[in-house]
C-alpha cells in the first residue's frame, strides 16, 4: 500500500500570510513614494518663494498672481499633507493590524504546522498498523481458505466413511440374521436332541430298574431257594438265623 501525500491544509494560512506581507510592504512604499513628492514639491515651491523680486512695475500683477497661485497651491500641498498625515496614521493603524493579523496567522500556522506534524505521525503509525493487520488479514484468508479446503476434504471422506458404514451395516445385519437363524437352528435341534436324550434316558432308566429288580429276584432264588418270594429258610435262630434275617431284608429292599 502506497502512502499518499498528506494535503496542505495550511496553505490558504500560508497565502494569506505571504498576502498580508505583500500589502504591508506595498502600503510602506506607497507612503514613502508620497512623502518624497511632498516634500520635493514644498521645497520647489520654497526655492521659488526665495527668488528676487522683479524690478519692473509692470510685471508685479502678474508676479502677485503667480505668487497667489503658489499660495493656493501650497495651501492645497499643505490640505494634502494634511491628508497624507491622516491617510499616513490610516496606515499605520492599517498596518499595525496587519502586523497583528501576521503575527496570529503566523502562530495559528505554527500551531497548525504542529498539528500537521502529529497528524503526520498519527498517520504514519496508522498506516504502519494498518499495513500489519493486512499482512495479518492475508495470513488469516490463507488460513480461512486451507482450513475450508481441509474442512470440504474430511466433510467428503465422512460421506464416504457413512457410505462405507451404511454398506457395513447392512452387511453385518445381513450375517447377523443368517448366523441367528442358523444357531436358531442348531438351538432347536439340540433342544430336540436332549428331548430324545431324556426320552431315551427314562427308557433306559426303565429297563435298568426292570433288569435290577428281575437281577434281584433271581439272585435271591439262587442264594435261598424256595418260592418265588425267596424267603424260604431264613427264620432260624444264631447266626445263621440273624445272617438270614439280613440277607432276608436285604432281598425285600431289592424287590421293593
Amino acid at each position: 500500500m502506497e502512502d499518499k501525500a498528506p494535503s496542505s491544509s495550511h496553505d490558504p494560512t500560508q497565502t494569506l500570510a505571504d498576502s498580508l506581507r505583500k500589502d504591508l510592504q506595498a502600503l510602506k512604499s506607497q507612503l514613502e513614494s508620497q512623502q518624497k513628492e511632498h516634500h520635493d514639491e514644498i521645497e520647489r515651491l520654497r526655492e521659488f518663494w526665495t527668488l528676487p523680486s522683479l524690478p519692473s512695475d509692470s510685471d508685479s500683477a502678474a508676479l502677485q498672481n503667480v505668487r497667489a497661485e503658489h499660495r493656493r497651491t501650497i495651501d492645497l500641498i499643505e490640505e494634502g499633507m494634511a491628508s497624507l498625515r491622516t491617510s499616513r496614521d490610516t496606515l499605520s493603524l492599517r498596518i499595525t493590524d496587519l502586523e497583528t493579523t501576521l503575527s496570529t496567522t503566523q502562530a495559528e500556522l505554527q500551531t497548525t504546522t504542529n498539528s500537521l506534524t502529529l497528524a503526520e505521525a498519527d498517520l504514519a503509525a496508522r498506516t504502519a498498523e494498518l499495513q500489519t493487520l493486512s499482512a495479518v488479514s492475508s495470513t488469516t484468508a490463507q488460513t480461512l481458505q486451507a482450513t475450508t479446503t481441509e474442512l470440504e476434504a474430511t466433510k467428503t471422506e465422512l460421506a464416504d466413511l457413512h457410505a462405507l458404514n451404511l454398506d457395513f451395516d447392512t452387511k453385518l445385519s445381513s450375517t447377523l440374521k443368517k448366523r441367528e437363524d442358523s444357531w436358531r437352528n442348531k438351538v432347536k435341534v439340540l433342544k430336540e436332541e436332549i428331548a430324545a436324550q431324556k426320552q431315551r434316558i427314562e427308557v433306559l432308566e426303565d429297563e435298568r430298574k426292570g433288569m435290577v429288580k428281575a437281577l434281584m429276584g433271581f439272585w435271591g432264588r439262587e442264594e435261598f431257594g424256595g418260592g418265588d418270594d425267596g424267603f424260604e429258610g431264613v427264620d432260624g435262630d444264631g447266626e445263621n438265623g440273624r445272617e438270614g434275617r439280613s440277607q432276608k431284608f436285604r432281598y425285600r429292599y431289592a424287590r421293593a
